[in-house]
């Protein structure tokens, strides 16, 4: 208590994020097992077209930037919200960090680099919300077994 500082364990874990070389591009500490995440991704996926319209009338090149300054504020201006977005999603202020060296509109595959963030992200989410259901059924198992075994005596 001399510090009055405590430790709660509220489902954040650290992420290490890498290329397709093994390469770390960065870290993100995220709470991946909040249930509500489901729903503010989900949220997002259906915003996203909506979030990117601002860029269908501006002049970008493949690798997310503009020759024309009007155009980069926009993209920026749009790369920046969608930061914004997927740092409320996972409760933290990391995802900047995936985007450091990379436009978030440059494209791999014909794809935005930021479609491949939030669909690696979705991934994360989804193993670790069964990861947890798993352990709570486990854990539910655990005090239910008497429970069951009566009712079959019955």
């Amino acid at each position: 208590m001399a510090n009055n500082i405590f430790t709660l364990d509220d489902g954040t874990v650290e992420l290490t994020i890498q290329n397709s070389f093994g390469e770390e591009i960065c870290k993100l500490h995220v709470r991946t097992s909040d249930i509500s995440i489901i729903d503010r991704y989900n949220a997002l996926l259906g915003d996203f077209d909506k979030i990117i319209a601002p860029l269908s009338d501006v002049s970008m090149r493949a690798d997310g930037t503009s020759s024309f300054e009007k155009d980069w504020e926009i993209i920026k201006g749009v790369e920046t919200e969608l930061i914004s977005k997927l740092n409320a999603i996972f409760d933290t202020k990391d995802i900047g960090l995936l985007f450091e060296n990379r436009n978030a509109f440059s494209t791999i595959g014909g794809v935005f680099y930021v479609e491949k963030v939030i669909k690696m992200l979705g991934n994360v989410v989804s193993e670790a919300i069964s990861a947890e259901a798993e352990k709570a059924q486990k854990r539910v198992d655990k005090y239910t077994k008497d429970i069951h075994r009566k009712e079959s005596i019955k």
